[in-house]
Formats: structure tokens, C-alpha cells, sequence
């Protein structure tokens, strides 16, 4: 992904995020961000106030932007199991202007670590983040 962004010679487009940005972000949700989530935070992330929106309409948020379900979105969850647990699933990206969004599971348990499509009809798209990026250059269809 921070190939792909700096191939198109945008200054500025990402930046590091310091630790405790992210230790906010955990103390916040009281959760524990995936270690693949958590580094692309670190070290690939926009800048603050700076979402990035790729060649495919993907609008990737800032650490600044990033929120869980219920603070962000207003609607129904359809799957019960991410509803259940809404509170600990991060949005960090949404879909040409909030079509839908995406969201990484950050409590414990069997679903920690993947991705939620929020929006439409909700669900599961990747069992973790490498897949949710690898797919988010290969096969967006497969995303929503």
C-alpha cells in the first residue's frame, strides 16, 4: 500500500504515528489493536486531519478519524455477532463518501483481527488485515 501511495509522488501522504496515539486509541475503546493494524498505524497511516483516498475510491482514515461502530454509524448492524461486539470493532476506511466502511474486530475472541463491510449488508470480507489490504489492491469487488 505505501508502494502504491508513493508511486503516485504525493507528499506528505503518510506519516507516523506515535505509540501513544495508538495506546489512546486502545485506552479509549478498552481494546487491543491487531499487530497488522497496528503497524500499518505506525508506519503507513495518513497524516492527522489528511484522509487518503486511493485510485479506487477507498477514503483510508487518519489515526485521528478513526472510531468505533456505534460513535460513527448511525444504522442498524444486520450481523448479530458484530452488533454483539460493536463497540470494539474500529472503522478505518469507508467507500466512495460512506457507500460503506470497513472495520477491524478488536475484541478478544474467534472474530479478533478481521474486517466487517459495514453498511448494506454487513459482514466479514477478511480474515485480517494483510488479507483486507492484499484484497484492497487486487479484487475491491470482493470488499463490499
Amino acid at each position: 500500500m505505501k508502494q502504491r501511495w508513493s508511486n503516485k509522488h504525493e507528499s506528505g501522504r503518510v506519516d507516523f504515528i506515535q505509540g501513544n496515539s495508538i495506546k489512546l486509541l486502545e485506552d479509549r475503546y478498552d481494546i487491543l489493536i491487531p499487530g497488522t493494524f497496528k503497524s500499518y498505524l505506525q508506519t503507513t497511516a495518513p497524516m492527522p486531519h489528511q484522509d487518503s483516498v486511493d485510485d479506487d475510491f477507498v477514503d483510508w482514515w487518519s489515526a485521528d478519524r478513526i472510531k468505533n461502530i456505534p460513535e460513527e454509524y448511525d444504522g442498524e448492524i444486520s450481523h448479530e455477532q458484530i452488533a454483539k461486539h460493536s463497540g470494539k470493532y474500529l472503522f478505518f476506511a469507508d467507500y466512495c463518501i460512506w457507500s460503506w466502511a470497513w472495520a477491524i474486530c478488536c475484541q478478544s475472541g474467534s472474530d479478533y483481527g478481521k474486517i466487517a463491510v459495514i453498511g448494506g449488508k454487513d459482514r466479514f470480507v477478511a480474515d485480517n488485515f494483510d488479507k483486507f489490504v492484499e484484497l484492497s489492491l487486487t479484487d475491491i469487488d470482493a470488499l463490499n
